[in-house]
This record gives C-alpha cells, sequence and structure tokens, in this order.
C-alpha cells in the first residue's frame, strides 16, 4: 500500500468514525456551538493520526510538483477534494 492508498484509506475509515463521534458529542448539547474543550481526546487523535499521514506524504515528496493534483494544491488537499467532496 503506498503512503498515499495509507491516506485515502485513513480519510474513509478511521478520519469519519472520529469526526462522527466528534460531530454527534456537539449535537449532543444544548449548546451546539459551544466546541472549545468537546471532544478534545478526538481532536487530539485527528490531529496526531492525520499529521503522520501528511508528513510521511510530504517525505515522499507527494505534493503538487510531480504529482497529478492541480497545480497550486498538494496531494493531501487534492486527496480530500476529490475523495470526500471537500475544498482545496
Amino acid at each position: 500500500m503506498t503512503r498515499a492508498d495509507a491516506f485515502d484509506h485513513w480519510i474513509r475509515t478511521s478520519f469519519v468514525q472520529m469526526n462522527t463521534e466528534l460531530e454527534n458529542l456537539y449535537f449532543a448539547q444544548a449548546d451546539r456551538a459551544r466546541v472549545i474543550g468537546c471532544g478534545d481526546s478526538i481532536k487530539a487523535a485527528l490531529r496526531d493520526e492525520g499529521h503522520g499521514y501528511v508528513i510521511a506524504l510530504l517525505a515522499e515528496g507527494n505534493t503538487a510538483t510531480g504529482s497529478t493534483a492541480p497545480s497550486g494544491c498538494s496531494a493531501v488537499s487534492a486527496c480530500i477534494s476529490e475523495r470526500c467532496g471537500g475544498t482545496n
């Protein structure tokens, strides 16, 4: 599995699960806009796991230069945009 494939797998599985748990915590509160101090362990896991994938992709040079990602955007942001409906 390539690093890009590993990142893609994480985005489609663990990321989705953790993000859903976080959203459920937000929506269970009376004040849904209160996100500070809510789900901090999940936020830390998202940050830490995601960071590992991004660093690995950067280390191998998987950026817009020399990749199929659109000019001016990294392979990571292209992956999120293309496969997860996000924006760059």
